[in-house]
């Protein structure tokens, strides 16, 4: 119940993070959300995968799975 709303704005948050040019300012407005929140979200993604989310070698790594998320769904739809 909570958890998947939880991780749902975690994902969220990654997608529009790197939609917006890795600027925590921009998704932030772009969210409708405090950039200490997008701070947070971001910080707890680099927890929850053991990873600096905020190094850039794991950008394409991080996007190529946001990708592929994406197209599973829409195709389990």
């Amino acid at each position: 119940g909570n958890s998947i709303h939880y991780n749902k704005n975690l994902i969220e948050t990654l997608h529009s993070f790197f939609k917006n040019g890795k600027n925590i300012k921009k998704t932030a407005h772009a969210n409708g959300i405090h950039r200490n929140t997008v701070k947070y979200r971001l910080d707890k993604i680099s927890e929850l995968l053991s990873i600096d989310i905020f190094n850039t070698s794991y950008t394409l790594d991080l996007q190529l799975l946001l990708s592929v998320r994406y197209l599973l769904s829409r195709n389990l739809k």
